[in-house]
């Protein structure tokens, strides 16, 4: 099973639009939000249920493998700390400070460290772009 928690109903619509479109899955079969939207594509007649499923397991698979959990360590609000942002499975969990000095042998310590806060589809965005122009600020924790 394959989930993801959304803070806002457009972050999902947003990310259930993105498959649709990447894996040519069927409007038709997914419900966008409350309402239904009105496509202007009808589904393919021919295509065969196990074809179809095929695409939509594709889809939940890549979704499942490609969810990093990397930290972002970078300076704090003064000389003797850093700051610390933890995103696990592609969630953004909280972030925190900690001595810059501190050494935690089992990097599952430094999560406790951290307060949680929620975040949404947006944060995350702006947590990848960082983390993508700042790649030696960046802690696997795959």
């Amino acid at each position: 099973m394959c989930e993801h928690v959304f803070n806002q109903e457009i972050d999902a619509i947003t990310f259930l639009r993105k498959l649709v479109e990447e894996y040519e899955l069927s409007p038709h079969l997914c419900a966008y939000g409350r309402k239904q939207i009105r496509c202007e594509e009808e589904t393919s007649p021919d295509l065969v249920a196990e074809e179809y499923n095929s695409r939509v397991q594709k889809a939940l698979d890549a979704f499942s493998r490609n969810r990093p959990s990397f930290a972002i360590l970078d300076a704090g609000r003064h000389e003797d700390e850093r700051s610390l942002i933890w995103v696990e499975q592609g969630r953004f969990y909280g972030m925190g400070y900690m001595d810059k000095d501190l050494y935690l042998a089992n990097k599952e310590e430094y999560k406790d460290l951290l307060t949680p806060y929620s975040g949404n589809e947006y944060m995350v965005q702006l947590i990848f772009a960082y983390a993508r122009k700042f790649p030696y600020k960046v802690l696997s924790l795959d």
